[in-house]
């Protein structure tokens, strides 16, 4: 095992999240996908489709936790038109990719997941105020960038809203975060603009966030 495949289980471990199934793979490690797996990334760069190979493994890993009938990926996790993994009944998750490792969690409906992976280092300070608010200058703004990461893949799919950085403000302290009045979430309607959960692990050079909602 790798320093960074046992530096994301010490952070995985200490996320402490119920419910929730985790799985790693190495990018460079050889992973079949199925046959609309592989159509989905027919026309991607090769790094593309290897990145996109070890997620599929890495999901495959996690949902042995999950206790679901061993066909439930028979026809794989095909992307669909927005790129997002398609998930079979009875199961919703979320994938990403840094330091040479992919990793997935999984779980059960209705609840929904984002996770989000980065390597600890520090922003490009030109994309500092465009991810950050005021509000959370006192935070690294590598680990903003990523709890805001992890919350947009958790609520997408409920809300189908594409909307940039400043339509969340979080406050990693409280482990929670916010959706702010900013046009770019206006299509969201306010009362479904309930607060939002956010764990986050940071150590061994990496920052792993979660959250978790729906349940």
């Amino acid at each position: 095992m790798t320093g960074p495949q046992q530096a994301l289980l010490a952070l995985i471990e200490r996320l402490h999240a119920p419910g929730v199934h985790w799985g790693i793979a190495r990018i460079d490690e050889v992973a079949e996908l199925t046959a609309s797996e592989a159509a989905s990334v027919a026309r991607a760069v090769p790094a593309r489709r290897q990145e996109f190979a070890a997620g599929r493994l890495a999901v495959r890993r996690a949902r042995a936790g999950l206790g679901l009938p061993s066909d439930d990926l028979a026809e794989g996790l095909p992307a669909g038109p927005d790129r997002l993994p398609v998930w079979p009944d009875g199961m919703t998750g979320s994938i990403s990719h840094a330091a040479g490792l992919a990793v997935a969690a999984v779980a059960r409906p209705p609840v929904r997941l984002g996770i989000d992976l980065e390597e600890n280092k520090p922003l490009d300070p030109e994309l500092v105020e465009e991810i950050c608010l005021p509000a959370e200058g006192a935070m690294p703004p590598i680990r903003v960038f990523s709890a805001k990461e992890a919350i947009f893949k958790a609520e997408y799919p409920r809300t189908r809203v594409l909307h940039g950085f400043h339509g969340i403000e979080v406050d990693l302290a409280r482990g929670r975060a916010r959706y702010t009045d900013h046009p770019e979430v206006a299509a969201i309607p306010p009362e479904s603009r309930r607060p939002l959960p956010i764990l986050q692990a940071v150590g061994g050079g990496l920052i792993l966030s979660l959250c978790r909602t729906g349940a």
